[in-house]
């Protein structure tokens, strides 16, 4: 399973036009809400590829409390922080997935 960490790779992809790469090995692909977040909130043309690339291949999003907030805040009109809020929110989800799903999260097989 791979579980996109930060705006870079999809970024990258993007200008690539290569996003079905990461279905190549058969990998499960995640990607965190606030990194989506980061990547569509502004009109980009790699925002305006990435949202409906996530939509058509029902990427699952994996919500953390991070980016809850973030909405939050936006919601009651105060001005939310936005320097650093992907980092936050990957490591929450790898600190989730590691309690939730220990076997996604670094086991390698005893023949190695």
């Amino acid at each position: 399973m791979v579980l996109l960490p930060d705006a870079g790779p999809l970024i990258t992809l993007a200008y690539a036009d290569a996003f079905d790469l990461l279905f190549k090995p058969q990998w499960q692909v995640r990607i965190v809400d606030m990194v989506l977040e980061e990547v569509t909130r502004n009109a980009t043309p790699n925002g305006q590829s990435i949202g409906p690339w996530v939509a058509q291949n029902s990427v699952p999003i994996t919500p953390t409390k991070t980016y809850t907030h973030y909405k939050e805040s936006q919601r009651l009109a105060s001005v939310p922080r936005r320097a650093n809020l992907g980092e936050l929110a990957i490591q929450e989800a790898m600190h989730q997935m590691a309690l939730n799903e220990p076997d996604h999260t670094g086991k390698f097989p005893n023949s190695l």
